[in-house]
């Protein structure tokens, strides 16, 4: 077992020289143990773990400790996808929890890809879905299945971004996919999960990838 400290860490900004502190102490740890059993590709179904003072850092020890297994990243394989999904331009609307938008993880990433406008909830709007994530008593991660208040914060906030002209929405935290599904908001819906998942398909069995 291997202890991972909250991605809510990466609100809090620490030092990432605190050995312990950052969470990609703990990511590399487990890196460390699936690349000494064998494994040639490693993902992260996560995305607030792709924020740059965790992210960076765990590739920078990943490379140089095992420089031949790929760690792929699914912030990157997303914008890449939704790029070919739109070569002529779009704007993305994005649902995520408040340490990913706080961040900027896909801010980043989007400066790569200058076809693609990235749209965010307002503040109060990352705190509602936030909730619709974390609270305890109607969260995704405390009630399954999926509350109906739950649902409805997260209709409300992805009609808001479809007005406010998204051609589609990243459902940018991993719990989202189990709420929201294909035809349920007037766009197409990005899932990161089932697209690193393809990838990590196509770095190791291509001929298997449908």
């Amino acid at each position: 077992m291997v202890s991972v400290p909250t991605r809510d860490w990466i609100l809090s900004r620490k030092s990432s020289t605190i050995p312990g502190e950052n969470p990609a102490d703990g990511l590399y740890a487990c890196f460390e143990k699936l690349a000494k059993i064998g494994a040639s590709v490693v993902v992260i179904p996560c995305n607030t773990a792709h924020a740059s003072p965790i992210y960076d850092v765990l590739r920078e020890k990943a490379t140089r400790s095992h420089p031949d297994v790929q760690l792929l990243n699914m912030i990157l394989e997303t914008c890449g996808t939704v790029s070919s999904m739109f070569p002529n331009g779009a704007r993305i609307g994005l649902l995520a929890t408040k340490g990913t938008h706080a961040v900027g993880v896909y801010r980043h990433y989007f400066e790569q890809y200058p076809n693609l406008e990235l749209l965010e909830p307002d503040a109060s709007g990352q705190e509602r879905v936030h909730q619709a994530i974390y609270d305890t008593t109607y969260g995704i991660k405390a009630v399954f299945p999926v509350s109906q208040k739950a649902l409805a914060v997260l209709l409300r906030e992805g009609k808001h971004l479809v007005e406010r002209g998204a051609d589609a929405i990243i459902l940018g935290c991993t719990e989202l996919p189990l709420a929201l599904h294909e035809g349920v908001l007037p766009c197409p819906l990005v899932d990161p999960t089932t697209i690193l998942a393809r990838a990590a398909l196509g770095a190791i069995a291509l001929d298997k990838l449908r």
